[in-house]
Formats: C-alpha cells, sequence, structure tokens
C-alpha cells in the first residue's frame, strides 16, 4: 500500500529549520519561532495542514522532543488516535509514550 508523504514545516527566509520550536533536540538555532512575531494567518494556515494530517512520522530526536508535549497537549487531542511512527535504529519500545495511540518504530 502506498502513501502520499507530505512534508509541512516551519523556515525562515534564510533557510533555517532547525528545531523551530526549542533547543531541546541540539541544534544551534533552536527555538527560533518562540522570538517571531505571532502572525494568525500563518497559524491558521498551520491549522488547516494539520487537520488534514491522517499520521505522524518523526525521528528519535523529534520523537522525544514532541511526544511527552502533544501526548498532553489538548491543542493536540486529535493526534491521539493518529498512527505514529519512529524512524529510529535507536529508541527502545520502552522509551514510547505510554497512552498516546499506536506508535511503531521503523
Amino acid at each position: 500500500m502506498s502513501r502520499e508523504l507530505v512534508w509541512t514545516g516551519f523556515m525562515t527566509l534564510d533557510g533555517v529549520v532547525d528545531s523551530p520550536g526549542g533547543t531541546i533536540e541540539g541544534h544551534p538555532s533552536g527555538g527560533w519561532v518562540l522570538n517571531t512575531e505571532f502572525v494568525p494567518e500563518a497559524f491558521s494556515l498551520k491549522s488547516e495542514e494539520l487537520a488534514e494530517t491522517s499520521a505522524l512520522m518523526f525521528g528519535r530526536k523529534s520523537y522525544e522532543a514532541f511526544a511527552p508535549i502533544w501526548s498532553r497537549s489538548a491543542d493536540h487531542a486529535s493526534y491521539q488516535d493518529l498512527p505514529k511512527y519512529v524512524v529510529s535504529t535507536t529508541l527502545a519500545d520502552d522509551a514510547l509514550i505510554d497512552d498516546w495511540g499506536s506508535i511503531d518504530i521503523l
């Protein structure tokens, strides 16, 4: 079975995409979104994109950064029932967040 893969993310005009929401992943430019002016139109577009999401795919570091927050966030409650895939050769099953729906390590 094939599926369409759509990548969505934040990028600055000068090309910075590293860890937009925080520094937990250890990237030197991490957290830049938190220092960016809030633009309602951009937030609305992001919300529309996320509403069409049918699964989530993470690398290990992104999973470790997002899962503890998103699994308990009312703003991300719709992700509970989505299948989640973590691409990693180092993440162990016992490191997965409990009670956050289906999570497969690939």
